[in-house]
């Protein structure tokens, strides 16, 4: 090992301890926080929690509807030599946290040299949201550890073409998609490289890539076999496939965030069914929805890939607002931005068609990326992917400063011409994570969205019709509004009824329902008016947000024949709000407060709902 070689490895072990302190401190400091000993009934960490305990008893889920590894495997390892607490989850996430590091230096180095190595570990050292996952009992950081894991034995398989290497390389590839799902797109893109690597020697390529299919499926045999039994079809080692893509792929989902609207749970009731049964398929549902109105697809996946690379975090089972903040270090840390921009801006402008080994590594960024907005985005959906994305950010920096010695050179133009190139990729990047994805909300997705769905949105269930045209909940324009006085605020309401549904909203009971937002509990008085209709709602709960909520007879629709005007009457306080959305500009509603109009172009967020 030369000297250079030795300060190198002196220099990467050093920042792996330096995360591995890091990781340390936030336990400790964060070992009391909310969630962290006993997490809450309603977060997938007491799901998994209470399967790991259950299976060390021997009793085993008759169907696995979540990835297994984590709580079938890795949990009950860790509650076996320490039953009592989660302290030795603890300590396996930050050494695997630390592992991570280690991994990405030395196959960061491999592909690009020493100095983006120690770049691409220090940036993960750290990474805060890479951190702050550590001591919660969730898969985010043993998902990083195997696609760091898989990163470094991809590097090396290519370099020694080995059969140990690339059986290594198929056993972490299951290992990842039986912690979360979308590791399986990864599959083609490595058979492919065992291929490319092997064209030479042909058989001996195909064999490796036979191999490792056999490999990359047999752990997951013992579950999808389960779960075929269950659900009378073969569905992997998760029966969770339908409902992730039903919550970000329906014509009500919202681009990242939950929220469990009406469409949701018709497909997916629909794709519980049993193929005997009639099962329709959640991706059935969504071409279905494609051919009927592609653009309105396209719209919602746009989203979804700004609202990827955008810069705040969305929060799902923990905040680190909430339960980090008995944890000063997290505040030191970098956050998402810091690395994203300079890893977007690799993705823009330092793709290498030459080496396939570096072009893998863009690969699975792009892979993974896809697959996560495929279905919905999360905060926590990102960490598995942060590993390579510091790979990415510290191929770009070394990039750029190989660019600014350039220009120093006797021929300088080439290195001027690498500047401009980098300095457009780094603002086109810096544009995407920091403010395209508020930017299109604010300026156009309102005239987007009124030009794709002028009648609102119409869901057809089987026990019923809902009509409404706001956005999402969460993650859309919902805001609350009241006039900050006391006084009588009027709104009324004008929503577009569909043709064939018409008959079903003036000869049934209809339901009228609008956000109400009272957290004081302050006295108020409130009525819906329709056709000369009065009804007086109740506190109704929906979508995790109170609804103010009436039901009417039947609806008495307009002279015109197609629209139907629900009035709302409220005579409240400045503590009581009601909902709107300031994402939806239809000119169908009307505030009026103490007789005088108020300007607002925002839609109400009515909903009406005729039983069949």
């Amino acid at each position: 090992m030369t000297t250079r070689s030795k300060r190198f490895i002196f220099y990467l072990l050093g920042i792996t301890i330096v995360a591995l302190i890091v990781r340390t401190i936030i336990c400790v400091q964060l070992f009391n926080a909310p969630d962290v000993q006993s997490p809450n009934v309603q977060t997938d960490m007491a799901t998994y929690l209470t399967m790991a305990k259950d299976i060390m008893k021997g009793k085993w889920p008759d169907h696995y509807d979540y990835q297994p590894f984590y709580y079938t495997v890795f949990l009950p390892f860790c509650l076996s030599i320490v039953s009592s607490s989660t302290v030795l989850v603890m300590i396996m996430q930050t050494l695997l946290g630390a592992m991570a590091v280690w991994l990405i230096g030395l196959g960061t180095a491999q592909l690009y040299g020493r100095k983006a190595g120690l770049i691409a570990a220090a940036l993960l050292a750290l990474a805060r949201f890479h951190a702050f996952y550590t001591p919660f009992l969730l898969f985010e950081v043993l998902n990083s550890f195997w696609l760091a894991l898989l990163f470094w034995l991809l590097v090396r398989s290519w370099k020694r073409n080995t059969w140990l290497l690339w059986m290594l390389s198929a056993v972490v590839l299951s290992c990842a998609a039986l912690t979360r799902g979308n590791a399986l797109l990864f599959l083609p893109f490595i058979l492919a490289f065992i291929v490319w690597r092997n064209r030479r020697i042909i058989v001996k390529g195909v064999a490796i890539a036979v191999v490792t299919v056999a490999i990359f499926y047999l752990p997951q045999l013992p579950f999808s076999i389960v779960n075929y039994h269950y659900t009378g079809r073969w569905c992997g080692p998760s029966t969770a496939g339908d409902k992730v893509l039903a919550l970000g792929n329906t014509p009500e989902a919202p681009p990242g965030g939950l929220e469990y609207p009406m469409t949701y749970h018709e497909w997916c009731n629909d794709s519980d069914k049993r193929p005997e049964e009639g099962r329709v398929s959640v991706p059935s549902h969504i071409i279905q929805w494609l051919k009927e109105s592609p653009l309105q697809v396209i719209e919602l996946q746009f989203r979804k890939v700004l609202l990827f690379w955008y810069r705040k975090e969305i929060p799902n089972n923990v905040n680190i607002e909430i339960h980090g903040k008995g944890c000063p270090l997290l505040k030191l840390l970098l956050p998402f931005w810091l690395f994203a921009i300079p890893a977007l801006g690799a993705l823009l402008s330092c793709w290498n068609f030459r080496s396939p080994r570096r072009l893998l590594l863009f690969m699975l960024v792009i892979v993974y990326f896809a697959a996560t907005a495929m279905f919905y985005i999360l905060a926590r959906f990102r960490i598995g992917i942060v590993p390579l994305l510091c790979v990415l950010a510290a191929v770009f920096c070394q990039r750029l400063m190989t660019a600014w010695q350039m220009k120093n050179l006797p021929n300088p133009d080439k290195g001027r011409q690498r500047l401009v190139l980098f300095g457009l990729a780094a603002a086109c990047a810096a544009f995407i994570v920091c403010s395209a994805f508020t930017l299109y909300q604010d300026l156009y997705e309102a005239d987007i969205i009124r030009a794709l769905r002028p009648n609102g949105i119409a869901v057809q269930g089987k026990e019923g019709v809902l009509i409404y045209d706001h956005g999402p909940l969460c993650l859309g324009g919902f805001t609350g509004f009241n006039p900050s006085e006391v006084g009588l605020l009027e709104i009324r309401k004008t929503l577009v009824i569909p043709q064939e549904n018409r008959e079903l909203f003036t000869s049934h009971p209809v339901t009228v329902r609008i956000p109400f937002i009272n957290p004081s509990r302050a006295m108020y008085t409130a009525t819906f008016e329709n056709g000369g209709q009065k009804a007086t709602p109740q506190i109704a709960t929906h979508r995790f947000y109170p609804w103010l909520e009436a039901t009417f007879n039947s609806l008495k629709l307009n002279d015109d024949g197609t629209t139907a005007t629900v009035a709302f009457l409220l005579n409240g306080s400045p503590e009581t709000s009601i909902g709107m959305d300031k994402l939806r500009c239809y000119d169908r509603t009307q505030y009026i407060f103490n007789g005088n109009p108020l300007p607002i172009p925002f839609e109400a967020s009515f909903e009406i709902y005729a039983e069949k």
